[in-house]
């Protein structure tokens, strides 16, 4: 087998799972338009219509916003691995003689570029669809600081890890990705611990 053959599955698994969340998400918003002037019969004395509807087209919002971001995320992971994406982030960070730098670097750089380019999407749903219902609190201010807070604490949490799976992977010849699948699984642990 060829690496066009692979080629091929990868595109047709990409499209495969597009088509599944829209799917899904066409579902939804379809049982949400059926049941859009009635309150389900077990919440009628606890909620009112108005606030029923308004929870709908709320879910409405957020569901077309879904189906956008996930059509733009499938042609992103596209244009990373065919349009030259990652060879790009390689060629950019592989500034270091020490290999396990650069690994850890370039999966650092590949988070921060995916984070930057989804960001959009962020503002729009917490400026734009929970302003518009009445949900966000959040200033712009706020928001800034928010994503810098979550950035350096990703780094500083995140940037040991990735060391160390690097260097398990470099250095464990066998199994070692059920030594990966430890340290992942151990983090989430300690992380709901916390």
């Amino acid at each position: 087998m060829n690496i066009i053959f692979f080629s091929y599955i990868f595109l047709g698994l990409i499209a495969l799972d597009t088509a599944l969340k829209l799917y899904l998400n066409k579902r939804q918003s379809s049982a949400i338009i059926n049941n859009y002037n009635q309150v389900p019969q077990h919440f009628q004395k606890a909620i009112q219509l108005s606030e029923h509807q308004k929870a709908a087209d709320y879910s409405l919002a957020k569901l077309k916003t879904g189906n956008l971001e996930t059509i733009f995320n499938s042609i992103l992971l596209i244009i990373f691995t065919f349009g030259g994406g990652i060879q790009f982030i390689i060629n950019l960070t592989n500034i270091s003689a020490y290999a396990l730098s650069s690994q850890v670097l370039f999966i650092l750089s590949f988070m921060i570029i995916s984070s930057l380019l989804s960001l959009p999407f962020q503002i729009y749903k917490t400026f734009k669809i929970e302003q518009k219902f009445g949900f966000n609190k959040m200033t712009t201010k706020l928001f800034v600081q928010d994503q810098i807070k979550s950035l350096l604490l990703t780094l500083a949490i995140g940037t040991p890890i990735l060391y160390l799976i690097a260097w398990i992977m470099n250095n464990v010849t066998q199994n070692w990705w059920i030594y990966v699948w430890g340290v992942i699984v151990g983090f989430n642990l300690l992380a709901l611990l916390i």
